[in-house]
This record gives C-alpha cells, sequence and structure tokens, in this order.
C-alpha cells in the first residue's frame, strides 16, 4: 500500500547514508553527533571527538598500560557498546516538560514537530525493506494526525520518552543547543494493545496501513531479534518505551490502597485515583532492577568462565549474572553471584565494572563487570555447580569463544558451543 508522503525520522549514524522514501527526512543524527561529542563516545559510523574542539572535555588522564586499564577509560570504540546500550534522545529537559500540562497538550494534539512509535504486545512497529538489503530496518515513526484515535483514547498509555534536535550548529555551546525549543523534535511512544487488544491480525492491519511505500514492508517485531539490525541510536529508545510500557500494564492497582492507577507526568508516573481512600493520592515510579553480568578471565586472557541454566537450548553458554541484593555494592554482588553459581571465590580489587546496557525483559539495568583470576588460583579451585541455579559451568577457551560469538546472529542470552548445539 502507498500511503500518503510524511516524514521520516531515524536515530540513524552512518552506515552507508541510508535513504529514506519520504518527501522529508528528520534524523536524530544531529543529536547522537552532539550527545557523542559531548561524552567522547565512537559509534558505529561517526568520527572520534576532536580534543581541539572548544565543547570537548577530556578525563586528563592517560590511558593506564596495565592489563584491563581500558576499563578506566571513558571513550569506547562501537564494537564495544552492546545493543540496548545507545540512546540518541535529548532527555535533560524531558523531566520538566513531561509536567508541563499546556506543554503536553500542545505538543499531543497540535505540534507538527511531534513523532510517535506504536508498540502492540511490547513490540514496536517497524519498517524492512522488500526485497531486504544491507541497509536493515528502522523504526517506523508516525506523525501527530495519523496517531490522534489512538493516543487520544482514555484507555491508551503515551509516553514523553524525550526530544531530538533538528540540527547542530558549531557556534553555539551545546547547553544552547539542547535548550532550544524550536529546534526540537517531540518523541512519544505509545501502547496499542488497548485499541486492539491481542489481536495480532489487526495489529498487523494497523502497521500495514502505515506503510511509507510499496518497498516497505511494517510490521511489529520482538526487540531481541530486531535490535542488533537498528541503526546503532535506536536500541536505548525501544529499551525506554518498552520498559516503561510493561510497567505500566503491572502497575494498575495502588500497591498502598488498592485503588486504580492512572498514568500522569507523560507516562513516568502512576498515581491513586483515590476511589477507595481519599487520604492516599500515593505516586508510583517506574523501578529499575539493577543486575550484575561479569566475565571472569584469566590472568593471562586466554580462557573465561561461562555457564548455562538447563531451560536454555542445548550449548548455549552465557556469562555469569543476577541480581543485585539491598545493600549491596557491584563488588560484593560479582564475588557473591560467581560463588554461588561455580563455586570460586575472587578478589574483591580484581572486579572492576566495564559497561552497562538497559536490559527491558522486564527492566532490568545489566552492569557488566571483569573479574581475574590467577591462573594459580585457577588450578587451586576447582569449578563447582550449584545445580538450582545453573546445568553446567566451565573455563572455555579465547578461540573458542571467539568461534561461539562468530556463530550467534541475534541478541539473546548467551551463545552457542559447538556445531552440534545448532550454533
Amino acid at each position: 500500500m502507498l500511503a500518503r508522503g510524511r516524514a521520516r525520522l531515524s536515530l540513524y549514524s552512518g552506515r552507508g547514508g541510508r535513504s529514506h522514501f519520504s518527501t522529508s527526512s528528520i534524523s536524530f543524527q544531529p543529536t547522537a553527533a552532539l550527545w557523542q561529542r559531548w561524552s567522547g563516545l565512537r559509534v558505529d559510523g561517526t568520527e572520534d571527538p576532536d580534543p581541539n574542539d572548544s565543547d570537548y572535555e577530556s578525563d586528563g588522564e592517560e590511558p593506564n598500560a596495565d592489563a584491563g586499564a581500558d576499563v578506566q577509560n571513558r571513550h569506547h570504540h562501537h564494537d564495544e557498546i552492546v545493543g540496548f546500550a545507545i540512546n540518541g534522545l535529548n532527555r535533560f529537559h524531558a523531566h520538566h516538560l513531561r509536567r508541563d500540562d499546556e506543554w503536553l497538550r500542545y505538543a499531543l494534539h497540535e505540534s507538527p514537530n511531534s513523532r510517535f512509535l506504536a508498540f502492540h504486545k511490547l513490540r514496536p512497529m517497524v519498517e524492512h525493506r522488500t526485497p531486504p538489503t544491507h541497509l536493515g530496518p528502522i523504526l517506523a515513526w508516525q506523525e501527530r494526525g495519523e496517531v490522534l484515535p489512538a493516543i487520544t483514547d482514555a484507555k491508551s498509555t503515551v509516553l514523553l520518552l524525550g526530544q531530538s534536535l533538528r540540527e547542530t550548529n558549531s557556534d553555539r555551546s551545546i547547553q544552547e543547543q539542547l535548550s532550544d525549543e524550536s529546534n526540537q523534535i517531540n518523541v512519544f511512544a505509545f501502547d496499542l494493545d488497548p485499541i486492539v487488544g491481542d489481536d495480532e491480525q489487526e495489529a498487523q492491519r494497523y502497521a500495514a496501513a502505515h506503510q511509507t511505500h510499496l518497498e516497505v514492508r511494517t510490521t511489529f517485531e520482538e526487540p531481541r531479534a530486531i535490535v542488533p539490525h537498528l541503526p546503532p541510536w535506536e536500541g536505548g529508545v525501544v529499551a525506554q518505551a518498552r520498559s516503561l510500557l510493561h510497567w505500566h500494564k503491572k502497575n494498575g492497582f495502588c500497591a498502598a490502597c488498592g485503588s486504580t492507577t492512572k498514568s500522569v507526568e507523560a507516562g513516568y508516573v502512576r498515581k491513586c485515583n483515590d476511589d477507595k481512600n481519599a487520604s492516599c493520592g500515593m505516586d508510583h515510579y517506574p523501578r529499575t532492577d539493577p543486575c550484575i553480568i561479569t566475565m571472569v578471565v584469566s590472568s593471562n586472557r586466554d580462557k573465561c568462565l561461562l555457564g548455562r541454566k538447563s531451560s536454555w537450548p542445548a550449548g548455549r553458554f552465557s556469562l555469569l549474572a543476577g541480581f543485585m541484593e539491598p545493600g549491596e555494592t557491584i563488588e560484593a554482588a560479582v564475588l557473591r553471584e560467581v560463588y554461588e553459581e561455580a563455586g570460586l571465590l575472587l578478589d574483591y580489587d580484581k572486579v572492576a565494572y566495564k559497561l552497562s546496557q538497559p536490559w527491558p525483559f522486564p527492566a532490568s539495568l545489566m552492569i557488566g563487570c571483569v573479574a581475574t583470576m590467577h591462573e594459580a588460583e585457577i588450578q587451586r579451585q576447582k569449578v563447582s555447580v550449584d545445580y538450582h541455579e545453573l546445568d553446567e559451568a566451565r573455563w572455555f577457551d579465547v578461540k573458542e569463544v571467539a568461534a561461539m560469538l562468530a556463530r550467534s546472529t541475534q541478541l539473546t542470552i548467551g551463545i552457542r558451543a559447538g556445531r552440534g548445539a545448532g550454533g
């Protein structure tokens, strides 16, 4: 179906100059470039920040030459950045905008600068080229006029995710550009479930009706399957929206008095409706559950420890991971989880933070660490699996792990060992 021309926007950054079918194109690239310039983060298709740039700030330290010293370096190459880690939105002012009822009414019902991403059963709407090409999918953003029936439904949940710059201006400071309301696109997500329910055919009909071109196929897709193939700045946007929408589905009632709750502040708060207890009025906020995920490596970096659960497909292994407990540091959580699951005692000062990413299934923050064991300790301590936690845990040679990673094509839990495992 050939739909009318509409403005498109993408968090796309690089990868061969992707073109769009629409008559006008709005890109998240300006925000991504500005954010990268400030953070020092290098992502696919972009350049390292210029140390001579007046807006560039260095930490003032040279990289340490010791083993594992790259953990201390705040500038990471894109190969280290994982699927949900990067969110190209400008979120610095969203907190204030969510509390501005007049601004929200304008952004939702009048502004030509608002864009919307539909979700059905926690899956984002995505555009694919037909036939498929190397360019991969992109998120299917819609204009206000296309979603008004859905976002004005009393049962629908609408989220203000943040804003995106229209363009950057090197003559202005980062703060000035982020504060310029006239240069912003307002970015929303909404839940289609109250409109179409669990009806898969109805949801796909909605997606098909909003295709932008005959050579584009629009569908709702499971995030773990499509995020590795999205432009690098879109994964974090999917994580942000999916986690919030899941939280809304699970918090329809007040934990204090049992009354129903309603979404306020553009989806970032649920407020008790007071229909049973006028003295309650409690505000409920989204939760994020911190989890550690740890690569235990030998001191000469030739092997690492992996484990697998009995419920996983044959041959699938992963780094050891688990939820942090109340009153626990990141290092203490790493030591506890590794001992609980594999029976190995690590040194507190041999645990180093590496990177983190949101994991929106439903709302975890995966805190990536590297823990080092000396060769002598590896020989002295034997792996002892807690079968309530894992089915197997063992040391893997680095070449074996590289081969496993090469066979892994989807963003999922674990990597697979051996051809017989279906890797």
